[in-house]
């Protein structure tokens, strides 16, 4: 069972999410388990090299190890040491082939692909539990307790291998009663782990003006203020969101990016918008400037204490190498992981990770 102040973030497996988790300290490592939702590749006009995504249809269907989801299966676990989720519902069961568990993944399902995934599975089994994602909408259905049965019976285990996460998605209210929907999940505490996730980070930036922008994290307070408030007698249930992301997906669009950043402090989001990247206007430039103006913010938690920090440091000395969207994102990210972990073992009253040794050959982004 995990204690209060591990954390379980969502992370769509794309390059910034997997570099800003390979890229944390240990000792934060140690206080995560993540949840990889695999998405599909979006081919749309031009020809997609990144690897970190799925193929749309398999060409390579005599041989399961060679297939785009097993071998996404296997790069995820075999770059997180621990316990790793990963979670299929994005993809169409046409993608889903016959796949295999690494040792250390745990498979997330929820009511609607629990049978599919099964089949799918083979007579490998579940060698490390499993892990039913349900959301709101699921408890308030008719028929709740028995869909969670069902998935019961089709896995044939039993709560106490299953971690359960209820995910309340993008999180627009502060007035949702959570013991009241915990008191409706038959057996509560029988559950391996109990997790409760959302996230109330903006679709996109286009809300927000040029130049230096706060954002509530409503997630990360909806979360402490709700546990503060549970009885004594309920389980509490750990923390996770989707970091510094939206927690809905769509496919991207092809549009120019800006040259922003997102900076994770205790209660809000420091959001750093950028002009678009055209030609003819401030470019790249931006984010010199931007890492510029956050250090030497009383906000900016200083250069050794995370990667992410790091990188903004050295950004902010040099006019050289400025870096491009995936890396202002991946060093967000790898902040944000570092400073949920943080935030939670203060918390708790555990001891705070040991911050970033920076060395000469310190990879940067």
């Amino acid at each position: 069972m995990y204690r209060l102040n591990h954390y379980i973030p969502i992370l769509k497996w794309k390059a910034a999410e997997k570099s800003a988790l390979y890229t944390l300290t240990p000792g934060v490592k140690r206080n995560i388990t993540p949840l990889i939702e695999v998405i599909p590749r979006n081919i749309k006009g031009k020809t997609d090299s990144v690897k970190n995504v799925l193929d749309l249809i398999s060409i390579e269907p005599t041989n399961n190890s060679r297939l785009p989801l097993q071998r996404t299966i296997n790069e995820i676990a075999s770059n997180w040491e621990t316990d790793v989720y990963i979670d299929l519902k994005y993809l169409n069961p046409i993608m889903i082939t016959n796949f295999s568990f690494p040792k250390n993944v745990i498979l997330v399902v929820n009511f609607e692909n629990a049978k599919m995934l099964n089949q799918k599975t083979g007579a490998n089994g579940l060698r490390n539990g499993l892990c039913l994602r349900i959301e709101e909408s699921d408890i308030n259905r008719s028929g709740f307790n028995e869909s969670i049965q069902r998935v019961l019976d089709i896995f044939d285990v039993p709560k106490s291998s299953i971690d359960l996460i209820l995910d309340l998605k993008y999180l627009t209210t502060k007035d949702l009663n959570l013991e009241k929907l915990l008191t409706r999940i038959p057996m509560i505490n029988s559950w391996r782990n109990l997790i409760l996730s959302g996230g109330s980070f903006p679709k996109d930036l286009s809300g927000f003006s040029v130049g230096i922008n706060k954002h509530p994290r409503d997630d990360w307070q909806y979360w402490r203020n709700q546990i503060e408030l549970l009885a004594g007698n309920v389980r509490k249930p750990n923390y996770s969101d989707y970091t510094i992301i939206h927690p809905g997906y769509e496919p991207p669009a092809e549009a120019l990016p800006s040259a922003s950043f997102r900076y994770t402090h205790d209660r809000e989001w420091i959001i750093f918008r950028g002009e678009k990247m055209i030609t003819g206007g401030p470019g790249a430039e931006q984010y010199t400037a931007n890492a510029q103006l956050l250090h030497d913010m009383p906000e900016y938690l200083s250069q050794i204490y995370s990667e992410g920090d790091f990188y903004v440091h050295t950004m902010s000395l040099t006019n050289k190498k400025r870096g491009n969207s995936t890396d202002w994102l991946q060093a967000g990210i790898n902040h944000h992981l570092t400073h949920v972990v943080n935030q939670l073992s203060i918390m708790v009253g555990a001891q705070v990770p040991e911050p970033l040794r920076i060395e000469e050959n310190l990879k940067l982004f």
